[in-house]
């Protein structure tokens, strides 16, 4: 987003709206400035969405996803001894993962291998309901309440990742809708309002000056300096130079 192109386009509005009762009789002109507001307030709206930080989220995934490991770690270790005794082979071999394989995984890979090892119990205990031997996984110490919490904190590491995305993409359009306010409100200056503004060059200079000084991105003095010279009265000439 270019905020000097934005910073001087609110400064133009302001002087604009400012000497409104000076220039509003010209009809294409106030047409122009209507549309050049109406960019402003659009811009003005988008603002929060521009501004936003995903930076707490970010800190919170990163914590979630300790969190999650932390959870998920002893889970493997325990449910492989498990895949072991009872001959599952293939389960077994899914299971051969370590704390340091695990930071490696990207936050999708992650959110989908904790996925994996919770399906994996919850299967287990399924079938294991119709044989009425649902305490299994109990006496190698994998409680409901640890399986349950293991998939809270994935639920949760997983809408965080959404959230992180969301905020993120909404922030990229609101940008991108916000720099093409800003391109058209630029066409709007220097095709037609930078064009009508020198109808008041000599009849309103400080309107002119003031528009000028806007386009300029340089705030106008509240008080313009006195001027002072070292010449005699009768040296001085009375007149002021043309802006540069």
């Amino acid at each position: 987003m270019d905020t000097q192109k934005l910073a001087m386009q609110q400064k133009v509005m302001k002087c604009l709206e400012d000497n409104l009762k000076v220039w509003s009789h010209i009809l294409e002109m106030q047409k122009d400035y209507d549309r050049f507001v109406k960019n402003m307030k659009k811009i003005n709206d988008l603002q929060p969405a521009v501004h936003s930080n995903p930076e707490p989220i970010a800190a919170n995934i990163k914590n979630t996803h300790e969190k999650l490991i932390a959870q998920l770690l002893p889970v493997i270790k325990v449910l492989s001894v498990y895949a072991h005794d009872k001959g599952m082979k293939k389960l077994e071999k899914k299971l051969k993962i370590d704390r340091k394989a695990l930071n490696k995984l990207k936050p999708n890979q992650l959110e989908k291998e904790s996925l994996a090892v919770w399906k994996a119990i919850t299967k287990h205990q399924s079938a294991n309901v119709e044989k009425a031997k649902n305490d299994e996984a109990e006496n190698y110490g994998l409680s409901q309440k640890m399986i349950d919490s293991l998939y809270d904190t994935i639920i949760q590491y997983k809408n965080l990742q959404e959230n992180y995305k969301e905020e993120k993409s909404a922030s990229k359009k609101a940008i991108s809708a916000t720099d093409d306010r800003i391109n058209a409100n630029n066409k709007l200056l220097k095709k037609r309002i930078d064009k009508f503004i020198y109808l008041f060059e000599q009849s309103k200079p400080e309107f002119f000056n003031c528009y000028m000084m806007a386009r300029k991105n340089k705030p106008m003095p509240a008080n313009p300096p006195k001027k002072s010279s070292s010449k005699p009265k009768n040296q001085q000439s009375g007149k002021t130079s043309e802006p540069k």
